[in-house]
């Protein structure tokens, strides 16, 4: 299979299948005034489909070294995390107009030996972009447009900042970016919101090394900007952190400002949130290092390593646990 094909046909599922579970979750939300009993009549072919979609792309993710060799022994990370992360940073869409893919379609037709053609985009400031009979044939048609799949990979990610970047994981006056009305997105919605997925499944899990890295983290951020004590439950031995000056926190103000005057800001929730944006940062870098090596590519050093000398940076490889 050519990895174009391997790539799309990837993406095509995973997002079949969030498309089926968006469906499935809608209209169980809809139908919650009948017996459970009907609802589940309604959307139990839907969760079957699901399945079954699971199961094709676990079959398909073996063609990816990226899942062999490094993903499939994080723990935290499945099947459709893995599926999602490495189907959206592979492919890329362009849009075309409808008449060049109309014009695309009749010159393939005629020439059964044609295998590329090269066309002027309008719908992209007129570039100029060549277009092969394999992804005329993926083409993937919109309300608006055609969309003509490209094969991006984690080498069109020459640094790890640049992932960072497009996954909305980069710092900007030190804040992360945020949408602005009237100007277009810097980074991958879909990518962010997947990131924020892995980051709560790893917060989820009772063991794991990413699970140690949001702990250790969020001590650390509470070393660093918050007075605070340590509180045993003796029943059940757990620690807990309790704030003794509020104040302190990176986004007080910001809270103040947008909460009612009864409403005290969840501060806990902020340095837990950046404990956990931390750690799934740490994993994109190392998606990013591990990725970039298995296709033998270039992976030059961080910005910290380059120019400020750090030295203590964690390996991929440290990461990995017990086959699942």
């Amino acid at each position: 299979m050519k990895e174009l094909e391997r790539d799309i046909s990837m993406r095509r599922l995973t997002d079949t299948k969030y498309d089926i579970q968006k469906a499935r979750i809608s209209a169980d939300n809809r139908l919650r005034i009948f017996p459970k009993e009907l609802r589940e009549d309604i959307t139990n072919p839907l969760r079957e489909q699901e399945e079954k979609l699971t199961k094709l792309m676990k079959a398909r993710l073996n063609a990816f070294p990226i899942w062999t060799e490094w993903l499939y022994p994080v723990k935290g990370i499945g099947v459709n995390l893995a599926s999602s992360l490495i189907s959206i940073i592979s492919i890329k869409f362009k849009p075309v107009s409808n008449e060049i893919f109309k014009d695309l379609t009749k010159k393939f037709e005629k020439y059964p030996d044609l295998t590329e053609i090269h066309v002027t985009n309008d719908s992209n400031g007129g570039e100029l972009m060549s277009v092969t009979r394999e992804q005329w044939m993926f083409g993937l048609k919109t309300e608006k447009d055609m969309l003509i799949p490209c094969r991006r990979g984690i080498g069109a990610f020459p640094k790890v900042s640049s992932l960072w970047k497009y996954a909305g994981l980069s710092v900007e006056n030190g804040w992360r970016p945020k949408r602005v009305k009237g100007k277009n997105l810097g980074y991958n919605s879909k990518l962010r919101v997947l990131c924020w997925k892995i980051a709560e499944q790893f917060n989820k899990l009772q063991t794991g090394k990413y699970k140690l890295e949001i702990m250790l983290r969020k001590r650390k951020l509470y070393d660093k900007l918050m007075d605070y004590e340590i509180v045993i439950d003796l029943k059940t031995g757990k620690e807990s952190y309790n704030i003794l000056d509020a104040t302190k926190c990176p986004k007080y103000d910001e809270c103040v400002s947008k909460l009612k005057k009864a409403k005290k800001p969840s501060c806990k929730g902020h340095i837990h949130n950046m404990a956990k944006s931390n750690t799934v940062k740490l994993f994109m870098s190392h998606l990013w290092e591990k990725w970039r090596r298995l296709e033998g590519l270039p992976v030059r050093p961080s910005y910290a390593e380059e120019y400020l000398g750090h030295t203590t940076f964690s390996n991929p490889d440290d990461y990995l646990e017990e086959a699942k």
